[in-house]
């Protein structure tokens, strides 16, 4: 199975002053790509009404990658419509985040302060206290994946919450041997069991940087874009040492995309977990899941 990661919602510093979180995507959980990429298309379409209709048209923007822009209240109200949405028309779809935390981490500001905090809604958070946050979200929202979840240098804060995920799943794998527990349920815990915390500006497609997160833990994904290392043979190196180390890859494009398709040849032929290639909106990003599509009828 080959995810497509699409930004639905995201931080603009003028429409959205109250999101702290980068980026709120909708992610298909279905094997065929054609089928979800017409989900995804018939999500945004149904989500743009539904911001039209609550904000008004004239407070609807679009973000670099295609994502909405409103006057949300706070990160929560956010992943309500998202959650909601997906619930009143039964999508097989998953919540993912691009909560780039380097951008609300505030730095020590004395000598005392021996470390940093996160702002978020006017109230401070410490590492810690901010993981608990992350883990009540991914619960009430059944999030898939969650990418930068700590500043760019948060090693062992990033190795923190995928231990706590890690022994979360292997608690409900004890609490359901010999328990008579409903479908649902399992599916449920399975899912919580399996979510993604994704590598991005902590890594940076560097591979002495990638070894260092293997080392610590910091992680169990890694986002690959070509252009932070410079080269197809580096970034193919990082691959390698990313699978070779049971960690997934998400292959993904930048802000400032053109219409060159080539990520999507490349999280093809890697065998990446996922893609992550902005809304299917504009040209520059359907352009990407359209080669997908067009592997796929060649190879089937």
């Amino acid at each position: 199975r080959r995810y497509n990661i699409r930004e639905n919602l995201c931080k603009n510093q003028h429409q959205s002053a109250f999101l702290e979180f980068q980026e709120f995507q909708i992610i298909p959980e279905v094997r065929d790509f054609g089928l979800a990429l017409s989900l995804g298309q018939e999500f945004y379409r149904k989500l743009k009404e539904f911001l039209e209709k609550k904000f008004g048209k004239e407070n609807v923007f679009l973000g670099d990658e295609a994502g909405f822009s409103c006057p949300f209240k706070n990160n929560e109200e956010a992943l309500e419509i998202l959650a909601e949405l997906i619930a009143k028309y039964n999508y097989p779809l998953r919540i993912g985040l691009d909560v780039a935390a380097s951008q609300f981490y505030q730095q020590p500001t004395t000598n005392n302060q021996q470390q940093g905090y996160y702002l978020i809604n006017e109230k401070s958070y410490s590492a810690e206290e901010l993981k608990n946050y992350y883990l009540k979200l991914i619960e009430t929202y059944n999030i898939l994946s969650i990418e930068d979840p700590f500043y760019e240098e948060g090693f062992d804060d990033f190795a923190s919450l995928t231990a706590d995920l890690r022994r979360f799943m292997r608690t409900i794998e004890a609490d359901q041997r010999g328990k008579n527990i409903s479908v649902n349920q399992r599916t449920h815990q399975r899912q919580l069991a399996s979510i993604l915390v994704i590598t991005d500006d902590l890594t940076t497609t560097n591979p002495e940087r990638l070894q260092t997160a293997i080392n610590k833990k910091s992680g169990n994904a890694i986002l690959i874009k070509p252009n932070q290392i410079g080269t197809l043979t580096e970034t193919l190196n990082v691959v390698k040492l990313a699978y070779e180390n049971n960690w997934q890859t998400v292959v993904s494009h930048r802000s400032g995309e053109t219409m060159d398709d080539f990520i999507a040849d490349l999280a093809v032929a890697v065998n990446a977990w996922g893609i992550k290639a902005g809304a299917p909106a504009t040209p520059e990003r359907l352009v990407k899941y359209e080669r997908i599509l067009k592997i796929q009828s060649l190879v089937q």
